[in-house]
This record gives C-alpha cells, sequence and structure tokens, in this order.
C-alpha cells in the first residue's frame, strides 16, 4: 500500500472516531495522517495536520509524537529552527513520560534538523546520544541505526560504515542535547 492508499481510510477513521469524543485516539489517527503527509513529501499539509491535532490538547504521550511528526515537517519545509524546537519540545515530554526508546527516534530527527540549520556539533551530539540510548537496549530491533551511523560518517568525512569513536557508544544515560535536565 502506498502512502497516498493509506489517506482514504484514515481520514474515513478519523471522520468515525470524532464522533466518539476521543480526543486522544483521534489525536493518534491525526498523526498518522500528517506522517503520511511528510512521507509524501506534503510537508504543508503535515504541519496543518499536526497543528489542528496538537489544538485538541492530547495527553503528554501523543503530543510529544505528535511534536517530533510536526518537527520533521519543518525539517522537510527548511524551517529548521522551529523544527529543533519541536523536537526539543518532543524529547523533554518523551523523557517525562520515560519513553526511553521513543528518544532514539526524536534525536534522529533533531540531529536532521541541527545539520540542516548547519549546526554539525549538536546534529553529532544528538546521534550520538540516540546510539548510547539504543545501547542500552542491545535486544531492540533499531531500524534506523544504520542511518544514524551513516549520518555521522559523513560529518567525519568517512565512508559508511567505517567504525570511529563517534559511532562506539557505551551504555550510558547522558541528557540529551538541548532538552531539560534530569
Amino acid at each position: 500500500m502506498r502512502f497516498t492508499d493509506a489517506l482514504v481510510p484514515l481520514r474515513r477513521g478519523l471522520d468515525l472516531v470524532s464522533r466518539t469524543g476521543s480526543e486522544d485516539l483521534r489525536a493518534r489517527l491525526m498523526n498518522n495522517i500528517a506522517m503520511s503527509h511528510v512521507l509524501l513529501g506534503q510537508f504543508d499539509e503535515a504541519v496543518d495536520m499536526a497543528g489542528q491535532a496538537l489544538a485538541l490538547r492530547a495527553s503528554p504521550w501523543i503530543e510529544a509524537y505528535l511534536l517530533d511528526t510536526l518537527g520533521q515537517a519543518h525539517t522537510g519545509l527548511g524551517a529548521y529552527d522551529e523544527a529543533g524546537k519541536a523536537h526539543r519540545t518532543a524529547l523533554d515530554l518523551i523523557h517525562d513520560h520515560g519513553d526511553r526508546c521513543a528518544e532514539p527516534y526524536a534525536l534522529h530527527h533533531l540531529g536532521l534538523a541541527e545539520r540542516g540549520r548547519g549546526d554539525t556539533a549538536e546534529a553529532r551530539s544528538a546521534w550520538q546520544t540516540a546510539l548510547r540510548i539504543m545501547d542500552e537496549f542491545p535486544h531492540t530491533a533499531w531500524p534506523n541505526r544504520p542511518e544514524l551511523l551513516r549520518l555521522i560518517a559523513e560529518l567525519d568525512g568517512q565512508p559508511a560504515g567505517h567504525s570511529t569513536p563517534a559511532t562506539d557508544s557505551a551504555a550510558v544515560r547522558v541528557k540529551a542535547p538541548g532538552t531539560k535536565a534530569d
């Protein structure tokens, strides 16, 4: 199924859920629609949908995912400062919720926004932090781990797959760049 095909049933589901009064479920579906727009390169539509969903005042956990999606849409539009702000707020909420397994994805996206802004040191820091968190969960499949290693290698001017101290992470708890302290 293509993402364009997914939009039809998601919108139908949104119509049905809107009748139930569950703002959290409605916000989750809206996030899926916004993410579909991101994946289709329809960033303005993604920003609009994520903004509408955030206005519902869903639970902080759902708000974190909405903000991460919003940040990805802003990155797609080249609005890197707005993207970074959304990702940092998402990371704060994720951290407050205690969902360590969600942090590497948001850090991945924050790093992309920072790289777009031209701050390669912050991008590297976000990606290295994501890798260290991944190391805390060695039995979890991390589909974005190879991408993070590739991105850091590119910053280092190394060929993809080259191991450096920056990509050999240890299992330690660190504060995500730009987020509030523990």
